[in-house]
């Protein structure tokens, strides 16, 4: 039992830090390159390309934190939905080793 609680806490954390750094990456993303897509000219602008550099950071972290942080910590495999996708939403149940990740 003891156990099954350390992984709900885990997956609790990574919940967390998927929040944190996972969609925080990707809307940085967003802003930078919608903010180079509103400026007329602006591979001319000599702050062009610092703003595309943090967009391309803010991509990869981003990703990087949805794919590592969005594992279930018991098997340690991404759970996807039937089109491929990784859930949004915090899963209630590991689809491949079925263990629980609620705290219900």
């Amino acid at each position: 039992m003891n156990k099954q609680r350390d992984l709900k806490q885990q997956y609790k954390h990574q919940l967390t830090l998927r929040r944190k750094y996972g969609y925080s990456g990707l809307l940085i993303f967003i802003i930078s390159i919608a903010s180079l897509a509103l400026i007329p000219e602006p591979i001319v602008k000599p702050w062009f390309f610092v703003v595309l550099a943090v967009g391309i950071v803010g991509f990869i972290v981003g990703l990087f934190g949805i794919n590592y942080w969005s594992r279930c910590p018991a098997c340690n495999k991404i759970p996807r939905q039937s089109n491929g996708a990784i859930p949004i939403t915090p899963m209630s149940k590991c689809p491949h080793c079925g263990v629980s990740l609620n705290d219900d």
